[in-house]
């Protein structure tokens, strides 16, 4: 079956695929972020998408119909044994345009595109603030386990403004091959 997505891969060479990757967080800010990790202001968002351009991997979702930008994974901390990737971390932030079934179709697509130009995935992990909900559902509805819980881990902002401590979940998925 033909994917819906494609993806290319982020260099800071190309300002206009840097400057989306910032569109996509910046657009998620307050749900991506939390007090503790000391992203603010629109400069330390432009730090941490550059940082994660030069030392990890980010690919941009690409819809193949409309050719915009969907999405953004990058996979952190890639590690590798026996000719396969054996853990890396995956972040999403995927355009509120996409939200719903079409996030779980990107990815889909995106392991397709992983088996078919990667090493195979023996692990995939995320880590998810409890209070992140959309997530959660997403995560468990492609596949993803719970592992388990940081106790107050991180730092968000209730609705009146008040910083809050909440758990962070770890979620994996292990071994789709088989």
């Amino acid at each position: 079956m033909e994917r819906k997505f494609d993806f290319v891969e982020v260099t800071l060479d190309s300002y206009d695929m840097v400057k989306e990757v910032y569109r996509l967080h910046k657009e998620q800010s307050k749900k991506i972020f939390d007090l503790a990790c000391g992203i603010s202001t629109d400069e330390d968002i432009m730090d941490y998408v550059k940082d994660k351009i030069s030392s990890d991997v980010t690919l941009l979702a690409v819809d193949t119909e409309t050719n915009k930008y969907a999405g953004v994974v990058i996979f952190e901390d890639i590690r590798i044994y026996n000719k396969e990737i054996s853990r890396a971390n995956v972040h999403l932030a995927i355009s509120k345009k996409y939200w719903g079934k079409q996030s779980r179709e990107i990815i889909e697509d995106v392991y397709k595109f992983l088996e078919e130009n990667w090493l195979p995935i023996r692990r995939l992990e995320a880590r998810v603030p409890a209070n992140n909900f959309g997530i959660i559902k997403l995560l468990k509805d492609v596949g993803f386990k719970i592992e388990g819980t940081c106790k107050d881990a991180v730092v968000y902002t209730d609705k009146n403004g008040n910083a809050k401590y909440y758990n962070e979940q770890i979620y994996s998925d292990v071994d789709r091959r088989k």
